[in-house]
């Protein structure tokens, strides 16, 4: 489960924080890029 995000990189990147300790960084232009909307 998701325990925090956090907006970084003045806006260019998103970090999130799981219930079991780890952290996944996603950068901005990869999320755009890879949303499911058009």
């Amino acid at each position: 489960m998701l325990t925090k995000a956090l907006i970084g990189d003045e806006g260019r990147t998103i970090e999130l924080s799981w219930e079991n300790g780890t952290r996944t960084r996603f950068h901005a232009m990869w999320l755009r890029d890879n949303a499911l909307d058009d």
